[in-house]
């Protein structure tokens, strides 16, 4: 499906809000834990709860534009692309705040957002948030092992 002109620019502002907005979130949560492995357990929360609210409607919005539109179009894929850079950047730096090694923080925040917006496909099919809370329990425990002590 094309985005023409407005409407594509309008799509391209809501990813970068959405992006900041979720950002800030999950560096605020990411922050508040009181341990690594819970901090990795509270970032999934953080997108199971509105899938849950949602009656399994509604999953990471970015995400929904990103296979809905950006293989079509180059604007609104570099925006998604933007945001979820962002988040890994924000992830990887709450990693080494944790202790975790430079060398490993990206790699290991990209296998922890991946891993959650997987888990959310697999909730949002079978209207269960169960798959979230499985990663993202195993994601904290991999975070945890990977920090210096």
């Amino acid at each position: 499906m094309a985005v023409p002109g407005r409407k594509e620019q309008v799509t391209v502002g809501a990813v970068l809000t959405v992006a900041v907005e979720l950002g800030t979130q999950m560096s605020e949560a990411f922050d508040r834990a009181p341990d690594l492995a819970s901090a990795v357990v509270t970032l999934g929360a953080l997108f199971a709860r509105p899938l849950a609210e949602s009656g399994y409607r509604q999953g990471c919005p970015i995400t929904a534009i990103a296979v809905e539109i950006a293989g079509e179009n180059e604007e609104i894929r570099t925006a998604c692309a933007q945001a979820y850079g962002a988040w890994l950047e924000g992830l990887a730096l709450c990693l080494r705040k944790r202790a975790v090694p430079d060398a490993e923080a990206a790699p290991l925040a990209e296998v922890i957002l991946a891993g959650i917006q997987g888990a959310l496909l697999l909730a949002r099919v079978r209207k269960d948030c169960a798959p979230i809370h499985q990663v993202t329990a195993r994601l904290g425990a991999m975070a945890t092992s990977a920090a210096r002590p």
